[in-house]
């Protein structure tokens, strides 16, 4: 049976501070990320929980908010990882 979710703006900052060590050592031991970009993640995936609640596309959980924003910031993570991979692979020399 799914949850509905609405989330004063002040549990949902208690909520994401909450979840920011476990989360970000999970992508720290799973991902190799590092600990500059664990913060822009994390981050980004903070911005699009609070606007996916905000503009109505979380509106109910099958899983728990914690799962949820897990795997937010496992799909932000992918697009920064690649940016960045990108970037190096730019810069080195191609002979």
């Amino acid at each position: 049976m799914a949850k509905k979710i609405s989330l004063q703006s002040q549990d949902l900052n208690r909520f994401i501070s909450g979840e920011k060590g476990r989360i970000q050592a999970y992508l720290r031991k799973n991902y190799s990320v590092s600990d500059d970009d664990l913060d822009d993640i994390y981050q980004e995936a903070s911005v699009a929980l609070y606007l996916n609640i905000r503009e109505g596309k979380l509106s109910a959980l099958t899983s728990s908010l914690g799962t949820y924003f897990m795997k937010v910031c496992i799909n932000s993570k992918i697009p920064w990882q690649e940016q960045k991979n990108y970037a190096t692979y730019r810069r080195k020399p191609h002979f």
